[in-house]
């Protein structure tokens, strides 16, 4: 329910439907090429993990970039 400052650049929108009496929960269909415009890797994320997202994306008719995060980078001042 909560996201770090240093991530407000992503613009990432989180949706919970709450229903109390259900607690099964509730499958709501969505177009994942509508909700996602591209992917962020964690920066020390291993080159295979990076590939195997591509990968997944292709599988599932995503055509989404994905993108080495820089926030552990150091600062340009």
């Amino acid at each position: 329910m909560y996201k770090r400052k240093s991530y407000e650049h992503e613009k990432e929108l989180r949706a919970v439907i709450m229903n109390r009496n259900n607690s099964q929960g509730k499958i709501v269909k969505v177009d994942l090429n509508i909700l996602i415009n591209r992917v962020y890797v964690a920066p020390n994320s291993k080159k295979w993990f990076y590939e195997l997202l591509k990968k997944t994306l292709v599988r599932f008719g995503l055509s989404k970039e994905v993108i080495n995060s820089v926030i552990d980078k150091s600062p340009l001042y």
